[in-house]
């Protein structure tokens, strides 16, 4: 059984998703541009903030808050819909990594190093 994720209403996240095997999940700029798409249309849906986001070749970051509870459901509708997009079928790698951010110096690191951050 694997373990259950820590958060909670208002909590900070790093969240990371990778391609299976480590391949290549955005091998162009169009397809970055859509799963951009997704993120700004599901965080407004489940009402998640995201403050950052980097997308490399065969994995993505966000910084968010999960200000309504519905962080598991956001990743799995954003890597969902991402994966369905031309029958691509699984793309990511196991479940997320996500690590709490519990400590201010972290969130403003995270979000200073952020080339271009935030959605919306």
């Amino acid at each position: 059984m694997r373990a259950a994720r820590v958060t909670y209403s208002g909590a900070y996240h790093h969240i990371m998703g990778r391609g299976v095997d480590g391949k290549n999940i955005f091998p162009n700029d169009e397809l970055k541009r859509y799963f951009l798409e997704i993120i700004r249309e599901k965080s407004m849906q489940l009402k998640i903030r995201i403050f950052a986001y980097c997308l490399m070749d065969n994995h993505y970051h966000l910084i968010l808050q999960n200000s309504s509870g519905m962080l598991a459901g956001f990743i799995g509708q954003l890597n969902g819909q991402y994966g369905k997009r031309g029958g691509m079928g699984y793309v990511f790698q196991g479940r997320y990594k996500s690590t709490l951010i519990q400590e201010y110096p972290y969130l403003s690191v995270s979000i200073l190093s952020s080339s271009k951050g935030g959605i919306g």
